[in-house]
C-alpha cells in the first residue's frame, strides 16, 4: 500500500512539473525590458537624440499618409503603430483595419480587443502622435 501511494505521489509531482514548465514557456512573464517605453523626443532642435529607445513624434498629416493596405499606421492612445504586416492575419478582416489606416483609432480599438491584444500591439510600435494630450 505505501509503495502505491509512493508510485502515486511522484507521478502526481512529475505530473505537476511538467505543468508548470509548460505553462512558463507558453506563458512568459514579461520584464519591464520586454514592454515598449515610449520617451518623448525634443524635435524642435531638428536633431533627434542617439538614445536606444529613441522614438519619432509624428503629426496626424505624417500618420494620414500612410493609409493603405501595403502601408497602414494607426494612432492608438498616443501612440503610432505600423500595422501593416499584422493586416492580413487580424481575426476581424483585414477591411476593418484597411478603412482606419491613417487614422486616430484609439475609441474603436478600445471598444473591442483585450488586454492580449494590447500586448501584440507593442511589436508595431514606431512612434508617438504629437497631438496626444
Amino acid at each position: 500500500m505505501k509503495r502505491i501511494l509512493l508510485i502515486v505521489l511522484i507521478t502526481l509531482f512529475i505530473v505537476c512539473g511538467v505543468g508548470v514548465i509548460f505553462l512558463m514557456v507558453r506563458y512568459p512573464v514579461k520584464t519591464p525590458a520586454q514592454t515598449p517605453q515610449i520617451q518623448k523626443v525634443n524635435t524642435t532642435s531638428g536633431t533627434e537624440p542617439k538614445t536606444e529607445k529613441s522614438t519619432s513624434i509624428y503629426t496626424i498629416a505624417d500618420v494620414a499618409v500612410h493609409n493603405t493596405q501595403d502601408n497602414c499606421w494607426l494612432v492608438i492612445k498616443g501612440n503610432v503603430y505600423d500595422v501593416t504586416i499584422s493586416i492580413s492575419k487580424h481575426p476581424g478582416g483585414a477591411d476593418v483595419i484597411i478603412k482606419n489606416c491613417g487614422k486616430e483609432v484609439t475609441s474603436i480599438f478600445t471598444s473591442i480587443h483585450s488586454n492580449k491584444v494590447w500586448d501584440l500591439l507593442g511589436e508595431y510600435l514606431i512612434g508617438m502622435y504629437q497631438g496626444a494630450k
